[in-house]
């Protein structure tokens, strides 16, 4: 790879673009690589990318496009603003490959590296290709998708496969030290509630309404909320006494101590969450989001049901949780057997693989 030459990294929007963005350009740098990612306005970007300020980032215009009239004009004037931006950014850096990681923040970047004949290479996390993917990819030199997923139409040599790229950080961590890290009890069940990097008000909420059920049960609780609500530490007591913790997160920058210091979670099923799940070897209760596009989530959460990782329940289906927490929590046959099926789903050394794969198409080696 040209190490003269910048890598432009969109990956802006939500974590699940994010983070896999972040974990290729920390592979890269390893390389020597010259590196810009390209995010959104959101405040979640600046959120995750405060944790790694050596990086170089740059804020492009852009967002989803809209069914709504009015939501569509400003969009799409957000879309042709970005489209500008990037055209004059992509001429002056003359980046050796342009890389989208999913949604319409990419867009602009895309279609500018394109129109000025850069290579192009796409990564799709998702088990059902989204829309923005799905019309990138004819102007692309390569589309990374998830194993056993496909998409028609795309000229043969330019499709790979590829898992979710991890972060450096990602990693398991012993329970007693994630949960001596985090400040957390280091005796009892641990119930995680991780509706994703921005949270999810149904989750959040079935959280606070079973905080005395969690109580009697002996189960402490960490609710990721999304930045709209501060961060909160209620206490109850199980009927023996013991104190019980219930703790409120906007958002954790430390989701490998997270995630290794619970015992069970509710999560949304996006394919970042699922990857982070298989790394630590979180068993999990997944609720698929049920407005995603393409109604993707529910396809990633059923893959993992198959394989055995995970339980599936639609978020119709709420007034069941507790249920399906108890069974699950206290079952330790059950758990272990999801921890041995979440192993086989990690997707070790993604990031490496990406990088060999971006060089080779630089190289002309392919």
């Amino acid at each position: 790879m040209n190490n003269e030459s910048t890598v432009i990294i969109a990956c802006g929007g939500t974590g699940g673009h994010l983070t896999p963005g972040i974990a290729l350009a920390q592979e890269l740098g390893r390389r020597g690589q010259k590196l810009t990612l390209a995010i959104s306005h959101k405040k979640i970007d600046e959120q995750v990318l405060a944790a790694y300020p050596d990086f170089k980032f740059l804020k492009i215009p852009g967002g989803p496009l809209s069914k709504n009239p009015w939501q569509f004009l400003k969009s799409f004037g957000a879309q042709v603003r970005g489209f500008l931006f990037a055209i004059k950014f992509i001429r002056r850096q003359r980046p050796c490959v342009v890389v989208g990681f999913g949604g319409f923040g990419i867009a602009a970047l895309v279609l500018a590296a394109w129109w000025l004949n850069q290579k192009v290479v796409l990564h799709e996390s998702n088990r059902q290709v989204g829309r923005a993917v799905r019309w990138l990819a004819r102007f692309a030199d390569r589309v990374f998708l998830p194993t056993k997923v496909f998409l028609p139409g795309i000229k043969a040599g330019v499709l790979r496969t590829l898992g979710f790229p991890l972060r450096d950080e990602l990693c398991w961590v012993p329970k007693e030290a994630a949960r001596n890290a985090l400040g957390l009890p280091k005796e009892g069940k641990l119930l995680l509630i991780f509706g994703g990097s921005q949270g999810a008000h149904a989750l959040s909420d079935w959280g606070r309404q079973h905080m005395e059920l969690l109580a009697e049960a002996g189960v402490h609780m960490v609710c990721i909320t999304g930045l709209r609500e501060p961060a909160q530490t209620l206490r109850r007591h199980t009927p023996d006494g013991r104190p019980i913790e219930f703790h409120f997160m906007p958002f954790c920058n430390h989701m490998a101590e997270l995630l290794s210091a619970a015992d069970l979670t509710v999560a949304r099923s996006g394919a970042g969450s699922l990857a982070e799940l298989a790394r630590v070897g979180l068993p999990s209760i997944l609720i698929p989001f049920p407005h995603a596009a393409d109604d993707h989530q529910m396809a990633n959460a059923l893959y993992y049901e198959r394989a055995g990782a995970a339980s599936v329940l639609p978020q119709k289906r709420i007034k069941e949780l507790w249920g399906v927490v108890q069974s699950l929590l206290f079952d330790e046959a059950a758990l272990v057997q999801m921890k041995a099926a979440l192993k086989g789903l990690d997707t070790e050394n993604a990031q490496a693989i990406f990088a060999d794969e971006l060089c080779a198409l630089i190289e002309g080696d392919f």
